[in-house]
């Protein structure tokens, strides 16, 4: 999924300084940052409390 969402961006990115022309590349990338922070921010108020666990105690993962 992230090598999608990079993949995309770049060719986004590339259509518009083709399309927009080589002055509109800060414009650009910054719309990606304003993209990714709210990406962070949603995905933020997802997450209700942080979880601590104890130092003793091992976590066991199943693949």
């Amino acid at each position: 999924m992230l090598g999608f969402l990079q993949a995309g961006t770049g060719s986004l990115i590339s259509m518009g300084i083709g399309v927009l022309g080589a002055t509109a590349i800060v414009s650009l990338l910054s719309s990606t940052a304003f993209a990714a922070l709210l990406i962070l921010l949603i995905g933020r108020t997802r997450i209700p409390a942080l979880v601590e666990m104890p130092e003793g105690e091992a976590v066991t993962a199943m693949h």
